[in-house]
């Protein structure tokens, strides 16, 4: 019996994303490309730094128009952050996956220079899905904990199954 593959096009180029190996996983060099025309998060300084299918780990440079008047980094910054995280991680097999509701909890003031978003899928359904994504600084402080429930509004990956 042979497995079931599951694809999904990026960019007109399909990927094989199930069974997981590493030579099928999505390269991390694609996934930037695709988002490097995110104007509002490439012109804020965002990155991507890992990525697979449902987790992505983003980062930001923290500048001086980050701040606010009190010199804190504004929360507008520290959720942009986070909803790029949660766009890059639930996008590669859901193109067009779009955020519904997000919930943000400020939990310290940032110490360091770099903040970090990690976002983790927990509901990966077939019109939605739930992640939860991390924001922590360079020095390990927890700075928020945000929510996003997205809704899968674009194009479905595509299933072969060998077996019929």
């Amino acid at each position: 019996m042979r497995p079931r593959l599951l694809f999904c096009d990026i960019m007109g180029k399909r990927w094989k994303i199930s069974p997981r190996k590493e030579s099928d996983m999505i390269p991390l060099k694609e996934i930037q490309r695709v988002f490097e025309n995110d104007q509002f998060a490439t012109s804020n300084g965002m990155e991507i730094m890992e990525a697979d299918i449902n987790y992505s780990k983003c980062r930001m440079v923290i500048r001086e128009e980050h701040k606010n008047a009190r010199g804190a980094v504004m929360g507008g910054a520290i959720y942009t952050l986070a909803d790029f995280a949660f766009a890059v991680a639930a996008n590669p097999e859901h193109p067009e996956t779009v955020t519904l509701d997000s919930s943000i909890s400020f939990m310290n003031s940032t110490r360091g220079n770099v903040l970090y978003a990690t976002a983790r899928c927990e509901k990966d359904g077939r019109r939605t899905c739930c992640f939860n994504i991390e924001i922590t600084d360079d020095t390990s402080t927890l700075v928020a904990a945000v929510r996003s429930t997205g809704m899968r509004v674009g194009t479905k990956p595509v299933e072969i199954d060998y077996n019929e």
